[in-house]
């Protein structure tokens, strides 16, 4: 059974989903609830449930705050959002803590189980993959560089190993001294594209391919070690580990593995250590180098020494890319769709330093402005957008990157943006109608469902088959008429009531839509 914590700080809220919640039939079980944030962190560490339905505003820590400790503390534990705010502030910090699902109230029944079956997806998905790990690791315990792999990561992630293991791993015996280390981390930009075309996406392969060109090349005085799950190959240096040693022995690296395998990358370099143990903050070191290096200049190395101290990332720009973003899915033109992405990525591909860091962050503002217009309460489509984000994750080639979100907004958006437009059109009748008699422009329309005039003109038209003013208008003459008709106001009043501009403007739109004015009509009304 999988365990579940409900918090609401509303009970009639807590007892509709456990009352459309198909426990049973999906395994689950409510272990506990909550009224408030800060009972539901006492909760949490007590039952260690596999899913937790909490709602984001209430008593306590709450909203981004709340998601933030859970997703950070509890990362195993899946998190589905309930919330009465249709807020992209708040949609923010859900995607990019990597909720299940964020549910509007009312809760629909469906909403709910169908978050919840992705929830355990999941659950089994991940331990099917660690269980699988676990496979592969212990068949694989006689392969030397898997090995080093194993224990190299749990190395620099903090896990305790034996100085015999860190020595195997290095290539070294306990005998052999060593009186220097230093390291380079090798990021592979173009990974995935040529896994894909050159070898059937056999990652292992490729990576082993890698390893065997880089240590031959290092031959005697250091080792190639694969960090698989982020497309790197580290190496470890020891002894004579000069710049001017380090550099040609790396540069001789970079360019035998983009003549052979045809794959382009960046290296960082670390500072110098006396101790083997200090491998892990030359290791660093590396990392924080690589991640600032200019995607413009690949096959490149860098020293962290030389590294100009400086952010790599400017916050400031997200918000205009959002918008950028939100108003092209909103214009409901594919292509303004397609334009807007590729843009953003050439716009920024021309920036000084365009680095790691600020391509990892426009993916994130991307895929989490497509996850707020489109997969609100769309589960196959978080599916799929999840695929999309794994197929990109680790990878630097801005090409790859922009073809791949390309082909998923052409494939997966179309037909969503068209409904979306269908949506937005009828949203609009709904609103002319309650409208009609107040003085409203098209501008304030448009600004009102956040879309461009011209496009507000062309969805309603193609929907209705005439332009919003003009069933606007309709609407005021159909009610002027039956004012005439009862005879109960005079034509001042009526304009008025209306919110005509004038009696002169009022008479021309009756005359236009009806063949005679007010007056007349009002003749021929008693006439009849």
């Amino acid at each position: 059974m999988f365990k579940v914590i409900i918090a609401d700080d509303e009970p009639k809220v807590r007892k509709v989903i456990v009352k459309k919640g198909n426990w049973d039939e999906l395994e689950l079980k409510i272990v506990a609830q909550a009224e408030n944030g800060d009972d539901l962190c006492k909760l949490i560490k007590i039952h260690k449930p596999d899913i937790v339905i909490t709602d984001m505003k209430m008593p306590g820590i709450n909203g981004a705050n709340l998601i933030k400790y859970i997703s950070t503390r509890y990362p195993d534990t899946k998190i589905i959002v309930i919330s009465g705010f249709d807020d992209y502030q708040y949609m923010k910090q859900a995607i990019s803590s990597r909720v299940i699902d964020y549910i509007l109230k009312p809760i629909d029944e469906k909403d709910l189980n169908e978050a919840l079956k992705r929830g355990i997806q999941e659950i089994e998905e991940k331990r099917r993959l660690e269980k699988r790990e676990r496979s592969i690791d212990e068949r694989l315990k006689k392969d030397a560089p898997l090995v080093s792999e194993s224990v190299f990561n749990r190395f620099i992630h903090g896990v305790s190993v034996e100085e015999g293991e860190l020595l195997t791993c290095l290539g070294l015996s306990e005998k052999q001294e060593v009186n220097s280390v230093r390291v380079g981390l090798m990021r592979l930009i173009n990974f995935n594209e040529v896994c894909e075309n050159r070898y059937s996406s056999d990652s292992r392969a490729l990576l082993s391919k890698i390893i065997n060109i880089a240590n031959e090349l290092l031959n005697i005085g250091g080792v190639a070690i694969p960090i698989p799950q982020n497309n790197e190959i580290v190496q470890v240096f020891y002894n004579d580990v000069s710049n001017e040693t380090v550099q040609s022995k790396i540069n001789r690296i970079i360019l035998s593995v983009k003549e052979h395998l045809g794959i382009s990358t960046l290296c960082g370099i670390g500072n110098t250590y006396r101790e083997i143990y200090h491998i892990k903050d030359s290791f660093e070191e590396a990392k924080y180098t690589v991640l600032r290096m200019d995607l413009n200049q690949l096959c490149s190395l860098q020293f962290y020494s030389k590294l100009l101290k400086k952010s790599a990332i400017v916050d400031s720009k997200t918000a205009e890319i959002e918008k950028m973003l939100i108003s092209a899915f909103n214009s409901g033109d594919i292509k303004k769709v397609t334009n807007t992405v590729q843009n953003i990525y050439k716009e920024d591909l021309k920036q000084d330093n365009f680095c790691i860091l600020n391509f990892s962050k426009i993916n994130d503002i991307v895929i989490n402005a497509i996850e707020y217009c489109f997969c609100l309460n769309n589960g196959d489509l978080i599916s799929e957008l999840n695929v999309l984000r794994n197929k990109i994750d680790n990878v630097w080639d801005a090409e790859y990157v922009y073809k791949s979100i390309e082909d998923f907004c052409v494939n997966r958006l179309s037909d969503r943006i068209n409904q979306n437009n269908r949506n937005i059109a009828f949203q609009v009748r709904d609103y002319i109608e309650e409208h009609y008699a107040s003085k409203i422009l098209l501008d304030d329309i448009a600004f009102k469902f956040g879309i461009s005039k011209q496009h507000l003109l062309k969805i309603f038209k193609m929907q209705f088959g005439i332009s919003p003013y003009t069933y606007f208008m309709e609407l005021k003459i159909k009610k002027a008429k039956l004012f005439l008709i009862e005879d109960q106001l005079k034509v001042s009043e009526i304009v008025e009531e209306l919110a005509f501009t004038d009696e002169s403007h009022f008479s021309k739109m009756f005359k236009k839509h009806t063949g005679m004015t007010p007056r007349e009509f009002k003749r021929e009304c008693k006439k009849s």
